[in-house]
């Protein structure tokens, strides 16, 4: 944990302590119904994040496999190579995840035009005419 990450140019114990603390409070985002918007942003964000750190490893022709779980490969039983493929898989799922939804939400918040050419939004029965 005290060799340099390739990208950031810090240890990994700190990179992973500050990447950590960084999913906490986008987990802690999450769990608020009200927030549900900031959360789909976050992660995305987050998983941006995750995208081009991985595009830079890339870049470098970085050969060995992110050790970002830690020991818990040893103790699942399963290869660095084979952890970093499922991390890769997570990652696609994020981000496709988090931008898919994130673009429903946008399309979902579009009011359409009435046949007069008036917008929808706040017009109901008793709404005042401008």
């Amino acid at each position: 944990l005290d060799v340099l990450d390739p990208i950031a140019g810090i240890p990994f114990r700190y990179l992973m302590l500050l990447v950590g603390v960084a999913e906490l409070l986008i987990a802690l985002v999450c769990f608020v119904e009200s927030l549900r918007h900031l959360c789909l942003v976050s992660v995305a964000w987050l998983s941006t994040c995750f995208l081009v750190y991985r595009i830079g490893l890339w870049w470098i022709d970085w050969q060995q496999p992110c050790r970002c779980l830690g020991r818990l490969t040893d103790v699942l039983h399963i290869s660095p190579t084979t952890a970093d493929n499922l991390m890769k898989g997570l990652l696609i799922y994020l981000l496709l995840g988090s931008y898919g939804l994130l673009w429903r939400c946008y399309r979902s918040s579009e009011t359409p035009a009435l046949p007069d050419g008036t917008s929808s939004a706040g017009g109901g029965p008793g709404a005042p005419r401008s």
